[in-house]
């Protein structure tokens, strides 16, 4: 809790920023808040492969949502809390957070820089192995139940050269600490520089380097480098590919092929896509070696009728730590979710997730959960003053 209100804090100096920029200029604030109330049954939910524990659980999540734009700044922030109540072990009872913000300064578009600022806090048990929407995840590794605290806070600058050229620099900050299960907390520093240029009017031709220092708590700390070019090109009104490769290397001595690789399909009421990644990692705290991880994600959106839509999402992730050739960790992932608007602020869905781990000289055992939710999910008009 000393950390989320200390989060809580420095968004409060954001607010006060925010207020000091646009006090001569016209703005709009905007709220609208959400409750949600569902059902959650998970068939093993310390994620084990022995000793699987059932659970059903009742979870109460609230959340807002806040922009405010003027030609000055413009800020986005939303928050949501999630109150779990276990009917097998009441006291596991806890209340988990999420919450960001995102800051940019649309004035100097006019003189053709783009600056953005955001972060992130996620206090949790259960943090993603990977990410089908490229929030946070773990390296494609799903590590078990325990407290998780991960602050991620990043700046980016970019400049329009021509309307042909532009570059852009960033830099991120991550913290993890984990609450316990042999688990090494880090701070990563990432720095990356991107260019773009406008080959044709499909074509777009790209560039990249990034450095990453990854320092752990106790153990030695990792630099990777890594330099790509790539591509993205619309070969149709539909269909978009992208992708690009290039090498990463250590400073502990490895060097590894990247490839990042994608193409995306808008069809009939819905949309396909299907994305390969291949990158080296550090171990995501299971361990602190580097690992060369491996993924590839798909998903299809189908509007079903004007109140019903779905969703599907296939995910295969594999981590091989390169201090031991034989240790792998692999993992397969399934979501479905159907959702329907009931009412103009009501809406519910169901769910379902099937996640299956096997280790290698890492974890022998087999790992397995089904997860279903049931939820309905009430939201607020929004409120909107012009000042």
């Amino acid at each position: 809790m000393t950390r989320i209100r200390g989060w809580f804090g420095r968004l409060g100096w954001v607010l006060i920023v925010i207020v000091g920029f646009s006090g001569e200029t016209e703005a709009a604030v905007t709220l609208k808040a959400f409750l949600s109330v569902s059902e959650k049954y998970n068939d093993n939910v310390s994620f084990t492969g022995t000793d699987r524990e059932e659970e059903l659980t009742t979870m109460i999540i609230p959340g807002l949502i806040a922009t405010y734009d003027s030609r000055s700044v413009a800020f986005s922030g939303r928050y949501q809390g999630s109150a779990e109540f276990h009917m097998r072990q009441p006291e596991a009872n806890r209340y988990d957070h999420t919450a960001s913000v995102d800051l940019s300064f649309p004035f100097l578009s006019l003189k053709g820089l783009d600056l953005r600022m955001t972060e992130a806090v996620t206090y949790t048990q259960d943090l993603p192995a990977f990410s089908f929407d490229d929030q946070e995840a773990n390296e494609g590794i799903q590590v078990g139940r325990t407290d998780k605290f991960r602050n991620r806070a990043r700046a980016a600058v970019g400049y329009a050269w021509s309307p042909r050229l532009n570059t852009a620099a960033s830099y991120s900050n991550i913290v993890t600490r984990y609450g316990g299960g042999g688990l090494e907390d880090s701070v990563v520093h990432d720095t990356g520089l991107k260019s773009e240029y406008l080959w044709s009017r499909r074509t777009r031709l790209m560039t990249s380097y990034g450095a990453s220092i990854v320092d752990y708590e106790t153990a030695n700390e990792i630099v990777v480098h890594r330099v790509a070019i790539g591509a993205n090109h619309q070969m149709s009104p539909t269909l978009v590919v992208d992708g690009d490769v290039g090498v990463a290397r250590s400073s502990r001595g490895t060097t590894r092929l990247t490839l990042n690789a994608g193409l995306s399909r808008d069809v009939q009421s819905g949309t396909l896509s299907l994305r390969y990644i291949r990158n080296l990692g550090t171990g995501g705290g299971v361990t602190t070696a580097e690992s060369l991880s491996q993924r590839v994600v798909g998903q299809a959106t189908r509007e079903m009728g004007r109140n019903v839509s779905a969703s599907l999402q296939l995910g295969y992730g594999r981590t091989t730590f390169l201090s031991n050739e034989g240790s792998t960790i692999s993992l397969y992932q399934a979501i479905g979710a159907v959702r329907v608007h009931l009412r103009p602020w009501l809406g519910g869905s169901l769910s379902y997730a099937y996640s299956e781990q096997h280790g290698r000289d890492v974890n022998d055992a087999d790992v397995r959960r089904n997860v279903v939710i049931l939820a309905l999910t009430a939201t607020t008009p929004p409120w909107r003053s012009v000042e």
